[in-house]
């Protein structure tokens, strides 16, 4: 419940520096009350802020891999989509993979 209550907070927030701040501790605390290691979340937060980091730039001729990972109907596969179809007009060979979490039961 802690994740879906804070996937509609992030979809209905106006991005300023305050909000951006507010939502950070929001996700570090959810996924610290998920038993997400410390580290890993303050890993995580100072990497999403930090603009001496480059952006991720494809490569083309080899093989780029992009992850999508977001709560249930969070818009993860129209992102996806479109990215491919953008991706597509500009020459590029493109793949999209869904990759369930939830088990199989037969």
């Amino acid at each position: 419940m802690v994740l879906a209550d804070l996937g509609r907070k992030i979809t209905t927030t106006v991005i300023n520096e305050e909000a951006l701040d507010n939502m950070l501790k929001e996700i570090s605390r959810a996924l610290i009350e998920t038993d997400v290691n410390v580290k890993l979340v303050k890993q995580l937060r100072d990497n999403l802020v930090d603009a001496g980091v480059k952006c991720y730039q494809p490569s083309k001729g080899k093989s780029n891999i992009i992850k999508f990972v977001g709560l249930q109907g969070s818009g993860k596969t129209t992102t996806c989509t479109k990215l491919a179809y953008c991706y597509q007009k500009r020459g590029w060979k493109t793949a999209v993979v869904c990759a369930n979490t939830y088990p199989i039961i037969n």
